[in-house]
């Protein structure tokens, strides 16, 4: 398990931001869907010569964020050569947070390698919550790595999290180069995105994770072409790591070995993938019987060399509403259990579709267990679609720029009115005494989440968006009372009146902290709330003045999805009343007693892939009234804690399909059910090293497929809302990279107006 301490600190500091799109008034342009804005003012600017520029960005990395300095590094479209490695954080003895890293475009902005054959690029030491893109890393065809992400032991200097990597192209490694090489002096680096990102071989992987503390990584709409490996953690026997991570919306072409591949467990997800012509889609390399849950939907896999699925762990593996052509194999998905006379293997499915006549595609070792939805398609005459279209690196924005003057927020945004315009606030703290009022069509932006700082001085909620709005809200961070004393005298953001057909908030790595409660949606019939690689954690009464319990998801009549995400450390994780919640691959942990569902919620939630690890946790959710379905759940005690007594209790309409509960021997009560109908397939009891398969239940239960086709349906229903222009009468608004400490409420989202 990653270190509890360092996911914590995820949570209680600040970050870098990204941009996403503008919206549109009546009688104007529509902007893209996405938009680059900068460089500012307050931006330091470099332009590289082409001969020689090592030393220039060396000094450069080492200015960046210093106090009295900006946080934010741009450079100037051009070349820039270097011949010995690029180090930044605390190899360097200048420790760094909150930075920005950002090139002109990818397309014009390029990093070389000219300097001995195996060297590395950039060396990343210890920075977290820290921003890159936009810049073509060229490794000259004799670097071996891009990016060496690691930690120097024991300085007590930042934990390398909640970075983001975008628009940014790896090509010309050594045949043996892994582009990003994540922990690799054994120290944690997690919930890191990378968007829009382009891998291109020959390399031996792009993306390399290294140890048991590399989790969460998200990898969004990118590319991987000519690869060994596209996201592992391994390389063939030569180099072992461990780690989990989630990939979405990606293409995958010609990967030598595998597109993705491990060989320890965790969880994992792959959803909406592209393959074609590689090896195979997903390889598990023999583990055993540790479990390793993976939820593969959605995918497209045309024409691996072997199998499109193969597992040499227990699983449970599930694959949901994918396209598999197979005409070289044999059209088999596998969950074959490793090291093992009577292997076994967990796998659930429905909905995919199967060129090979091959009946069943699905196997699994002697002992193995196989749940199928009963909808599968076989010997389909499929069609390649090709490779997804995936989104190009955001072009610059023709907004008019409005920059806050002598600290004045509020006539800024006065200037910018309803007007489509980007009002930068430069870095800084500010002290905010009445509601920023966030026009329509307006970008608001600063300096990064830390380095632009918005603290309320008397203002409640600190800014106010109301609908139909198209603003974009990203780069900077909200504050609402003080640690010290335990206040919360103020709300964050509050957005209202957004309840319109075909009505969007979409949001890219919230990061909240000591709220009451993290992000609240009420009322919202049409508007849908997409939460993207989120995290709304350590929320809890514990700290002085908080409510008891506080919570990080609230949602009440409205549908709310997640995902990725992460958190830690409170009170309670999921509170919903009437609605949806679902929630993709998300990892929670905590050092105090957590309450994962809270008591007397309705509606529809699903839980898809993740981990809980309450110190202790409490699962019980007979009170819970609608449908609740949890996948690839595991459940454990954290530090070695075995639950409480009366958890892991479930009432009806509940489906546990692979769930693995337990950590230790000590840790093995077993789940119970108030009444049917419910099902709980594919159950383990995880042993640490280990798993047991334990005995299936299920009661009230007459048709085993269709209750699973109704469970998974709002799963495989739930995909992200595609960013394209709205009407002016539809809310569309955006959020990237922004959160906030010491609120009531971090995030609060409205369908009627509200009061405040």
């Amino acid at each position: 398990m990653r270190l509890t301490t360092g996911l914590v600190c995820i949570f209680t500091t600040v970050v870098a931001a990204l941009l996403l799109g503008s919206g549109l008034a009546s009688g104007q342009t529509p902007a893209p869907a996405e938009e680059f804005v900068g460089p500012f003012p307050s931006w330091t600017e470099i332009q590289c010569s082409g001969t020689d520029d090592t030393n220039l960005l060396q000094t450069a990395l080492n200015n960046v964020g210093l106090p009295g300095q900006s946080p934010v590094l741009y450079i100037a479209p051009g070349t820039c050569r270097i011949t010995s490695t690029l180090r930044l954080g605390t190899s360097t003895g200048v420790s760094k947070h909150q930075i920005t890293i950002l090139g002109a475009d990818p397309g014009t902005t390029r990093i070389v390698w000219a300097g001995p054959a195996g060297g590395t690029m950039l060396a990343v030491d210890g920075v977290g919550h820290s921003r890159y893109g936009r810049l073509t890393w060229d490794g000259g065809g004799s670097a071996r790595a891009v990016y060496v992400l690691s930690q120097t032991p024991n300085t007590g200097m930042y934990y390398s999290a909640a970075n983001r990597h975008e628009d940014e192209v790896f090509s010309d490694l050594a045949p043996d180069g892994v582009a990003v090489r994540a922990g690799d002096s054994g120290i944690g680096d997690s919930e890191t995105e990378w968007i829009r990102c382009h891998f291109l071989g020959p390399m031996a992987a792009g993306v390399l994770l290294k140890n048991f503390n590399v989790g969460d990584y998200w990898i969004w709409d990118s590319e991987f072409k000519n690869v060994s490996y596209g996201v592992t953690n391994i390389i063939s026997n030569s180099e072992n790591g461990a780690g989990w991570f989630a990939v979405n919306r990606s293409n995958f072409l010609n990967s030598q070995v595998a597109d993705m591949a491990i060989a320890n467990t965790g969880f994992f997800s792959s959803r909406w993938n592209y393959s074609v012509g590689s090896g195979q889609h997903v390889l598990s390399y023999p583990i055993g019987n540790a479990p390793s849950a993976w939820t593969a939907q959605g995918e497209t896999v045309i024409d691996p060399v072997h199998t499109s699925y193969s597992f040499g762990s227990v699983g449970p593996f599930g694959l949901l509403d994918s396209t598999i052509r197979d005409n070289a194999g044999d059209g088999r998905v596998s969950v074959n259990e490793g090291y093992a006379a009577q292997p076994g293997g967990d796998l659930w499915a429905a909905g995919n579709r199967f060129s090979s006549a091959n009946a069943p595609p699905y196997t699994t070792g002697a002992s193995g267990r196989v749940h199928i939805g009963g909808d599968d398609q076989g010997d389909a005459a499929i069609q390649d679609p090709g490779p997804l279209a995936l989104p190009p690196a955001p072009p610059a924005s023709s907004a008019a720029v409005i920059e806050v003057q002598n600290g004045d927020i509020a006539a800024a945004l006065a200037s910018a009115g309803s007007s489509r315009a980007v009002v930068h606030v430069p870095y800084g703290t500010y002290q905010i005494t009445r509601t920023l009022e966030v026009g329509p069509n307006v970008v608001l932006t600063g300096d990064g989440y830390g380095a632009t700082d918005l603290r309320s001085a008397g203002a409640d909620p600190i800014l106010h968006l109301t609908g139909p709005s198209h603003a974009v809200l990203r780069d900077f961070s909200l504050n609402g009372g003080s640690q010290q004393s335990g206040q919360r005298n103020a709300s964050g953001i509050v957005i209202d009146n957004v309840d319109q057909p075909g009505g969007l908030i979409h949001s890219e790595q919230w990061i909240g902290a000591h709220d009451e409660v993290g992000i609240q949606v009420s009322d919202l019939q049409s508007t849908l709330v997409d939460l993207l690689d989120t995290g709304a954690g350590t929320n809890s009464h514990l700290d002085t003045g908080a409510a008891s319990p506080s919570v990080d998801y609230r949602v009440t009549n409205a549908r709310v999805h997640i995902f990725n995400g992460a958190g830690a450390t409170s009170d309670e994780i999921y509170e919903l009343h009437g609605g949806e919640l679902v929630a993709q691959t998300m990892y929670y942990e905590s050092a105090i007693p957590t309450t994962y569902i809270a008591p007397g919620s309705s509606g529809t939630l699903i839980l898809d892939t993740g981990r809980l690890a309450g110190n202790p946790g409490l699962l019980d959710t007979s009170s819970f009234s609608g449908s609740l379905t949890l996948i690839g759940i595991g459940d454990i005690g954290a530090s070695g804690n075995p639950m409480p007594p009366n958890s892991r209790v479930f009432g009806p309409n509940t489906l546990l399909l692979g769930y693995v509960f337990g950590w230790l021997p000590t840790d093995s009560a077993l789940p119970t059910f108030t009444s049917g109908p419910y099902a709980m397939w594919l159950p383990r009891q995880n042993q640490g090293g280990g798993s047991v398969s334990v005995a299936e239940q299920a009661a009230g239960v007459d048709d085993q497929a269709q209750f699973q086709r109704e469970h998974l349906a709002p799963l495989a229903s739930t995909v992200p809302t595609p960013l394209t222009a709205r009407p002016a009468d539809v809310s569309d608004v955006r959020l990237s990279r922004v959160g906030g400490e010491m609120l009531r409420s971090g995030l609060q989202i409205l369908g009627t107006q509200g009061t405040h």
